[in-house]
């Protein structure tokens, strides 16, 4: 190989580094720009979004000032509940305080027993983590029951277990034991407590 077709040969591979180094300079800036654009947006878009706490202190307060309210001795509606913050100045949009109720239910802090005819949903407080408010709490399951018919009129098994749970009796048992040990005391107390073909259970009339 003479001298001319060496220095062909160095031009040759000059160019060809020359040329990979521009593709590989190119690719490099096509991710730095796709990088960009998914940080960014498309040109003209809004910027990116940032994150507040706002919405979350915002929720928070609402759930405190739901809990506040929430009537611990008695069954009640969503809009009781909602008339009730508003007597207390707390005014939440209807899309919110579902949002509270589910999260409340989550926590079990609240469960729903049924829809009224109104189709409103009744809430009972389950009354975890505090302390019986109601004398209930020192009854037995049929007396407790007696004094909850009494009171509301026909209910169903496990509208009934709820309710007693909520007034502080049997807190820290299950709801299938609260629900299998009722049926047999109201069942073997005949005397005080008769069930519609419904299994609706009621307080017998001067029993």
């Amino acid at each position: 190989m003479d001298s001319y077709q060496k220095l062909r040969v160095q031009a040759r591979h000059k160019r060809d580094a020359a040329v990979q180094s521009a593709h590989d300079e190119y690719a490099a800036t096509l991710r730095t720009i796709a990088a960009l654009r998914k940080n960014l947006g498309p040109e003209g878009a809004a910027g990116p979004v940032k994150k507040s706490n706002n919405n979350y202190v915002k929720g928070r307060r609402a759930v405190d000032a739901i809990k506040q309210v929430i009537p611990q001795d008695r069954q009640f509606s969503t809009g009781e509940l909602t008339a009730l913050l508003r007597a207390h100045g707390h005014e939440i949009p209807d899309s919110s305080m579902r949002s509270h109720l589910r999260r409340l239910e989550d926590q079990r802090a609240l469960e729903r027993i049924r829809r009224d005819a109104d189709g409103q949903i009744i809430w009972v407080a389950t009354g975890i983590g505090s302390e019986p408010q109601t004398p209930l709490a020192a009854m037995n399951l049929p007396d407790a029951a007696a004094v909850i018919l009494s009171e509301t009129g026909p209910l169903g098994i496990k509208e009934l277990a709820i309710a007693i749970q909520a007034r502080g009796c049997r807190q820290g048992a299950s709801r299938r034991l609260i629900t299998e040990s009722l049926v047999a005391a109201l069942r073997d107390d005949s005397v005080r407590f008769t069930a519609d073909a419904g299994g609706r259970w009621a307080v017998v009339a001067g029993g």
